[in-house]
């Protein structure tokens, strides 16, 4: 009976150690497909720029025009956009589609950069256009957020840093913030002179009105905490 008991034991155990040495063996095996995947396959990201030294040998910085479009007034519209490559963590990674810069030509041949250098990432350009539900309708004014610092501190220019807000005639001439330092923005309302943005801080949401003509704010409202709305009376 003890013999029996004790063979039985035996053939648990052993096919236990066998499922649980096949087990180890099976996620080993991921393991390293994962790892082979990180270490061979290239990582692709857009609209992020990485904050780095001019002299970092890990990077290689390619600078290309994109697609050239006829503003309103007859001048011609160029991006400049930045890609980049860089090894990080053993693994190469790419960032694309950066518009760093906008390059404004005339038919006469002037040309004239929206900024001074090359240290900040503009993204989210909107076309505004007026009459409202117009058929024949025209360009009247663009806006622009433009990322300047690398406020969450992780070595990179992206959406997730805070950014600001720029209201920019049809002749694209000066890109001056209207609205600065705020997480995201987002179109909510327009009348035939104003438009009005969601501007998010901190979770505390402002609704600004914004002359189109004069690029000024004409009037803002901080929207209650989402935790009041909570609060049944």
């Amino acid at each position: 009976m003890e013999t029996g008991i004790f063979k039985w034991l035996w053939r648990f155990n052993a096919f236990a150690i066998a499922f649980a040495a096949m087990l180890c063996t099976l996620g080993a095996a991921l393991l390293l497909y994962e790892y082979w995947q990180t270490r061979t396959r290239d990582r692709y990201a857009v609209e992020v720029v990485n904050v780095t030294q001019d002299d970092d040998p890990s990077i290689v910085e390619d600078y290309a025009y994109g697609m050239a479009e006829r503003l309103s007034g007859g001048d011609y519209l160029v991006p400049l956009l930045l890609r980049q490559q860089f090894n990080a963590s053993g693994f190469s990674k790419t960032t694309d589609s950066n518009t760093i810069n906008y390059l404004k030509l005339s038919p006469q041949g002037q040309e004239a950069w929206l900024f001074e250098g090359r240290g900040q990432l503009a993204m989210n350009r909107w076309s505004i256009k007026r009459p409202l539900g117009g058929k024949d309708t025209e360009i009247v004014a663009y806006t622009l957020e433009v990322v300047r610092k690398d406020t969450n501190r992780d070595q990179r220019l992206s959406d997730r840093d805070r950014k600001d807000l720029c209201l920019l005639d049809a002749a694209f001439s000066a890109c001056t913030p209207v609205l600065t330092d705020h997480d995201s923005y987002q179109r909510v309302g327009e009348t035939a002179e104003t438009l009005t943005i969601a501007a998010t801080r901190d979770k505390t949401v402002t609704l600004f009105t914004l002359s189109i003509a004069d690029q000024t704010i004409l009037h803002e409202q901080v929207l209650p905490a989402v935790e009041t709305a909570l609060v049944t009376n």
